[in-house]
């Protein structure tokens, strides 16, 4: 499970004290990984400080992606602004991509029936 409160060290605070035990701490989204009892989810959910209960599951990749992780310059099209031997690009800032994986707001990303806890606002 990923177990969101108002902060990890409450969030694994609570996975303690429902009997679960923490697989891994997430301060950048106030959580945790854990592994719970079922009959200890509505407690979890329940308990003061916890924003979000979700299930933690292995991200599948997009039908998309490239099947060579080299060519994804070409395939999300930046070939334009990213240069070449010949042509370099100009100058530009640097840009980076961080990606949790989780957000509690995007329930439809769950099946129904999956997902327990309250909505972070």
């Amino acid at each position: 499970m990923i177990v969101q409160a108002t902060g990890a060290d409450t969030a694994a605070a609570v996975v303690g004290a429902v009997g679960g035990s923490l697989r891994r701490s997430f301060s950048i989204i106030d959580g945790v990984a854990a592994d719970v009892p079922a009959a200890a989810l509505d407690t979890l959910a329940g308990s003061a400080g916890v924003e979000a209960v979700s299930l933690d599951g292995r991200v599948i990749p997009s039908e998309l992606a490239p099947v060579n992780p080299n060519l994804w310059q070409a395939a999300v099209g930046v070939s334009a602004i990213w240069g070449s031997d010949s042509q370099p690009a100009p100058p530009t800032p640097a840009i980076a991509v961080i990606d949790s994986g989780v957000d509690a707001s995007w329930a439809d990303d769950l099946e129904p029936g999956c997902r327990i806890g309250r909505r972070r606002s």
